[in-house]
């Protein structure tokens, strides 16, 4: 499956035109901290992945944010959309593109920007025409130092918008110090309110174990089926009250061989025992 997926983002990177100079493909996307950790808006799980899509095609060196052009056919595709859904699905996604808009909030300096995602955006005749805003320019070009990098196919079989928004805090967290391989992990802590903001959750799931079962876990679960990375959480306190949670994360190589080695040695101590019970 995830395969496909990769197959139809390069058959759809092929038709993409970019107005003004020729597409060097590459399927990273690259976004500032502040939008990472700090943005919150409504749109739908398709709708952040095509964002996430066109936002990957600004490469590394521009200038300048430039119009796309790609074909929807092979759109939907990647975002698995059925051919007969297709022109009422992205006649529906473009125009709430358009319409929504993303904020980008900084408590500590009491500051809070508010921006459209897109200048513009075309359905015709099985093209479509999209530009991300101008005012975004500075979250996604000459980014230098404090910002996210991660390639599209490790989002983009994701079936929760939670669990995109998380993936991408955890990467963010993950870009700042060592990856985890094979033969080590790492323990990632993030805010209670971090994660309500992200999620767009401020005003839902207000009791904690609603917010755990419909928002981390379903996140935890999603990123281990379908990313490299395997993860796990854990609620942290201060006093009573949860505040966060510990996301703990490691290679899923690393994950199978450490349950590899765990399970060797459940195995040997039975034995050992039924040897014991033997004597």
């Amino acid at each position: 499956m995830e395969n496909n997926r990769e197959k139809a983002i390069a058959e759809v990177e092929k038709d993409i035109y970019r107005r003004e100079i020729s597409l060097d493909t590459s399927n990273e996307v690259a976004m500032a901290n502040q939008m990472i950790m700090y943005s919150a808006s409504n749109l739908t799980l398709d709708e952040v992945k095509l964002l996430r899509f066109i936002i990957m095609q600004t490469k590394k060196g521009d200038q300048e944010l430039y119009e796309l052009e790609l074909s929807a056919k092979n759109l939907a595709k990647v975002l698995d959309i059925k051919p007969k859904d297709l022109y009422k699905r992205l006649k529906t996604m473009t125009k709430h593109i358009l319409a929504e808009v993303i904020e980008i909030e900084d408590k500590k300096a009491k500051k809070c920007a508010q921006f459209h995602w897109v200048d513009d955006c075309e359905y015709d005749n099985g093209i479509i025409k999209i530009k991300i805003a101008e005012k975004l320019k500075p979250f996604l070009i000459r980014l230098r130092g404090d910002f996210t990098r991660y390639e599209l196919s490790e989002i983009i079989g994701l079936n929760s918008i939670y669990a995109i928004r998380i993936y991408e805090v955890i990467r963010r967290y993950m870009d700042d110090n060592d990856l985890p391989y094979a033969d080590h992990s790492t323990e990632i802590s993030i805010s209670m309110e971090v994660l309500r903001k992200i999620t767009n959750t401020e005003k839902k799931f207000e009791r904690y174990s609603n917010f755990k079962t419909k928002v981390i876990d379903v996140a935890v679960r999603e990123i281990n089926r379908c990313s490299k990375y395997h993860v796990t959480a854990e609620p942290y306190k201060s006093g009573r009250a949860i505040v966060g949670f510990d996301f703990g994360v490691e290679s899923q190589a690393g994950y199978a061989m450490r349950q590899q080695a765990a399970d060797t040695d459940e195995i040997e101590g039975q034995m050992e025992l039924d040897l014991q019970g033997m004597a």
